[in-house]
């Protein structure tokens, strides 16, 4: 048994909420339960909605966006993945089709949120990483392959955020280096940060007014309000 979890905002009732997904083994068969705990009601309860397909287990990080958690899951073999969705008011889960396959064991798709939209990358060892967005939420006609980096000798390479003119997406890659990669030149710039450690980790935040224990004192541009921090080593 293993169980991950993820962690977002109902803003239906407005509740913040954590999502246990535990996998249980049943002889040869794959067993999903899913419970939620409510800050709200400070209890946790089984979600009564089934997990989509007993064989598609997680295989990235859970992204949170418009009021629902994303996980990109296996689908009859490693190749093929699938995006399930958990909306936290409803507490009912959806499924989207991908558009992309892996090509090899040493591909690895990560999810993440980029410009307010749901971004999948998939990195090629050492190779190369091609960035996927759904430009129009819940449509999965809308994937759209943004750009497709060559690699040299790089472990791993993700996206952060736009420029402010779109043109531009700030990349981290091997947890040491930060750069702008121009979609429409191909080209990449390295970022230099006077007092950077070696190695380190990233994270997107959204500023936001919304409070823990109570109602939001403002209401904020969400889309305009993204800051980007560093969690160090």
């Amino acid at each position: 048994m293993w169980s991950k979890f993820a962690f977002g905002h109902d803003p239906v009732n407005d509740d913040y909420k954590v999502v246990r997904v535990s996998e249980l083994r049943n002889w040869h068969e794959r067993v999903f339960e899913v419970k939620i705990y409510s800050l709200r009601t400070n209890s946790w309860k089984r979600v009564e909605h089934k997990w989509p397909k007993n064989d598609s287990p997680i295989a990235s990080k859970p992204a949170f966006l418009n009021g629902a958690v994303h996980w990109l899951a296996t689908k009859c073999h490693r190749s093929l993945k699938i995006l399930i969705a958990l909306d936290l008011a409803t507490e009912k889960f959806w499924m989207y089709k991908t558009p992309f396959k892996l090509v090899s064991f040493l591909s690895v798709p990560d999810l993440e949120v980029l410009g307010g939209c749901l971004c999948v990358c998939v990195n090629e060892f050492m190779e190369s990483i091609t960035v996927w967005v759904m430009k129009e939420y819940g449509l999965a006609s809308s994937w759209t392959r943004l750009y497709t980096i060559r690699l040299e000798a790089h472990h791993n390479c993700k996206p952060l955020a736009f420029s402010k003119n779109g043109e531009k997406v700030l990349m981290q890659q091997d947890f040491d280096n930060l750069f702008w990669y121009d979609i429409e030149e191909e080209t990449s710039s390295e970022v230099e940060i006077v007092g950077m450690p070696e190695m380190f980790r990233t994270a997107t935040c959204v500023g936001s007014l919304v409070l823990l224990d109570g109602d939001s004192v403002l209401d904020v541009d969400l889309e305009e309000g993204g800051l980007l921090y560093e969690l160090w080593w």
